[in-house]
């Protein structure tokens, strides 16, 4: 289990990557059992992207509120499931503190 916290800002930025090689700021992503994503902030949201490839689907994160997703598979559109290939985040209008858990095999 691993937990960081981090700023975000309000241009839109990586905040995880997934990939098959562990690496540092990457996870493997085959071995992602739980990831929650908190926006700390009490006040301002903030908007996830949740990547794979160049495709991507966005979620808002209100104050307090936390995203969770149980593996790294993620299907956009019609299209199949796939693996994640990163996470980007970008703050509304001030800078927000995200807390990131993941726990991997």
């Amino acid at each position: 289990k691993k937990k960081k916290k981090l700023s975000v800002a309000t241009s839109d930025t990586t905040i995880m990557n997934f990939s098959t090689a562990d690496s540092a700021g990457t996870i493997v992503g085959d071995d992602m059992k739980y990831m929650r994503i908190t926006n700390l902030d009490d006040t301002n949201y903030i908007t996830l992207s949740f990547y794979q490839g160049d495709t991507y689907y966005k979620v808002k994160l209100q104050a307090g509120e936390s995203h969770i997703h149980m593996n790294n598979q993620i299907a956009i559109g019609s299209a199949a499931l796939g693996d994640m290939t990163k996470v980007n985040a970008q703050a509304n209008t001030l800078a927000c503190d995200i807390e990131i858990t993941t726990v991997s095999a």
